[in-house]
């Protein structure tokens, strides 16, 4: 992708569960074991292989040169003398005395995890656009215009609209190109949206992000009176990959509400989408897989007239079944890479526009 091109290199209305297209799906080709070639699975069954380059997308991959196709697995293999990168699977895990490692693999306090900021993973990772005939296995987001009713009656009309975030690191933009200033640039989800909105839909949108590494549910109890004195129309509420580990889903849905009451009082036309987090890697001690569905459906209970769930938690599952956690991460643990990041936008934007042509 070119880095100097606008906001529709992202195809933020080219989802996954849409395009028999997919554009920029991100790969980390591993190796299985010395006597085979490193591969990485696809979503769908190739048609076509249209491009393959590394993340950054400075570097163009030939097939047959850097790598083939086997239709069988729904897996790119590497050749030989493939220029790609590649990881043996036996370096996800590590000890103390190794570097870029992160405490540590569940069960087991003695064994680490690969782990890197900035752009360590992305320099590992490619991306590949190809054609397919396949429908998309999982769950399809839904338009809410009759749930967010003044936010799509601003969006109509080609109205100003004021969008405000809070959340936690994955929110702020971490490990998106854009945020550590790496090719090709693309920006966090949040700014994704906002520009998404604004391409599609012809408003004006004053966005502010709000959201802090590290912060849980807590934090949008502390920002709701900044968020509230900033009157936004609407308001995007992401937290959760910090609480889980905490085993707490109650406290968390507390904690939710309390933010949304906040700023309702000051506010009462405020709509919110709350988001259900993607999942953390299911091998780290501090992201336990089971607890994301009781977070998500915490936050499904707050969901009236007015709120609504983004259900990335289930989006993330789907990916899963097909991906490999490292094919989308992009830190190791617990954050989105580039393609990561441009789902959750695609699956904010099912909310607020009509990809279809038929209101639900």
């Amino acid at each position: 992708m070119d880095a100097t091109k606008d906001e529709m290199d992202w195809h933020l209305f080219d989802p996954i569960w849409k395009s028999t297209t997919a554009y920029g799906e991100s790969l980390f080709f591993l190796r299985e074991a010395a006597s085979q070639p490193a591969g990485a699975p696809l979503l769908f069954e190739p048609t076509k292989i249209l491009d393959l380059r590394s993340a950054s997308g400075e570097t163009i991959y030939a097939e047959g040169v850097d790598f083939r196709i086997d239709l069988p697995s729904r897996r790119l293999l590497l050749t030989e003398d493939s220029r790609i990168p590649c990881t043996d699977c036996r370096e996800l895990y590590r000890t103390a005395e190794q570097d870029q490692i992160i405490d540590h693999l569940s069960g087991d306090e003695s064994v680490k995890l690969l782990f890197g900021e900035g752009n360590f993973f992305h320099d590992l990772q490619a991306q590949v656009t190809y054609n397919h005939t396949e429908p998309w296995f999982g769950a399809v987001p839904q338009y809410q215009g009759k749930t967010l009713p003044r936010t799509i009656e601003k969006l109509t009309a080609g109205q100003p609209l004021t969008l405000c975030m809070s959340g936690d690191s994955i929110s702020a933009g971490a490990n998106a190109s854009g945020c550590t200033d790496v090719p090709p640039h693309m920006p966090p989800y949040g700014e994704l949206v906002a520009r998404g909105l604004e391409q599609h839909c012809g408003s004006p949108i004053a966005f502010t992000n709000l959201a802090v590494g590290g912060k849980g549910a807590a934090h949008g109890v502390e920002v709701a009176d900044r968020a509230a004195s900033l009157q936004p129309d609407l308001m995007i509420v992401a937290y959760g990959m910090n609480d889980v580990g905490r085993r707490d889903p109650q406290t968390y849905r507390d904690q939710i509400a309390a933010g949304i009451d906040i700023i309702r009082r000051q506010n009462p036309r405020a709509e919110f989408i709350l988001v259900a987090t993607m999942l953390g890697n299911p091998e780290w001690a501090h992201t336990p897989a089971e607890t994301f569905p009781e977070y998500r459906n915490a936050l499904a209970s707050l969901c009236i007239d007015g709120i609504v769930l983004a259900d990335m938690t289930r989006m993330w599952t789907d990916l899963l079944h097909r991906k490999r956690y490292h094919d989308l991460t992009g830190n190791g643990v617990n954050h989105p890479n580039d393609f990561g990041h441009r789902v959750y936008a695609q699956l904010l934007l099912s909310l607020l526009v009509d990809f279809y042509g038929d209101e639900n």
